[in-house]
């Protein structure tokens, strides 16, 4: 898909809200994006067969924007709080870094600030596990993305926070129906 480019072009002339250029060419891209999303490359959840067994957890939440955003801890602790409401055991970051073998959920939140609080953003939430591979005779036991979800959405902090719960609850949803 090709954006017309006369917009641009007319901005980046005129010399002026260089800022706007940039903020504009930024929602250029998220509008790509944002197309190929709702045609057919959309992150939708891997078999949900992949959650079958598990019974720990390490979570992790990164955020690309942490001030005027929701911080890292309160969400991390939200998804944490879901997470051990199913049984499962969520592990500190020092016993995952011991025992390599536990799945790790990953919570990935890009945010471009916009004006009067209102920003663009993109969540994903990716669960990692063990798995074993086999090339030319060796087998090895790299990490692998066995479940995924994404999305992005256009609002303010509450609206970041609630795209987090709301894809929390998909993979929530998921691991219910298959333990």
């Amino acid at each position: 898909m090709v954006v017309p480019s006369f917009s641009c072009r007319n901005l980046l002339m005129s010399g002026k809200n260089v800022s706007r250029l940039g903020l504009y060419l930024v929602f250029c891209v998220l509008f790509i994006f944002s197309f190929d999303l709702a045609f057919g490359s959309e992150k939708r959840p891997a078999p949900k067969e992949t959650l079958l067994g598990i019974k720990e957890l390490f979570v992790l939440v990164n955020i690309g924007l942490s001030r005027s955003g929701p911080t890292q801890t309160k969400l991390q602790d939200l998804v944490e709080q879901k997470v051990s409401s199913l049984g499962l055991v969520v592990h500190s970051k020092d016993e995952y870094e011991e025992e390599s073998l536990i799945p790790s959920l990953h919570i990935n939140v890009a945010i471009i600030k916009g004006e009067n609080n209102f920003h663009t953003f993109f969540v994903t939430i990716k669960l990692y596990q063990i798995v074993s591979l086999e090339q030319e005779g060796k087998v090895s036991n790299p990490s692998a993305v066995t479940w995924e979800v994404a999305s992005m959405g256009v609002g303010g902090i509450e609206s970041i926070q609630e795209k987090v719960e709301d894809l929390s609850e998909v993979f929530l949803m998921d691991y219910r129906a298959v333990n």
